[in-house]
């Protein structure tokens, strides 16, 4: 299996986690967050609280950030 496909079945398994409820109680009881939500909110913080410094290539991402006041 080459790195292309490894990395289509990553993010066809990575899709799969829409279907997956978490089971903790959320603040808001209107609705359950799915695995998928929790993921990507996990995820962006990680890159959020990233140093620039390791991650060089956020540089534009995170100007266009502050400029929005974000």
């Amino acid at each position: 299996m080459n790195r292309l496909d490894r990395q289509l079945q990553f993010a066809a398994e990575a899709g799969r986690l829409k279907g997956v409820l978490r089971q903790t109680i959320r603040t808001d009881p209107v609705r359950r967050e799915n695995l998928a939500e929790h993921s990507w909110h996990l995820a962006v913080m990680a890159v959020a609280l990233l140093p620039a410094d390791q991650a060089p290539m956020l540089k534009n991402v995170r100007a266009n950030a502050d400029a929005d006041g974000l």
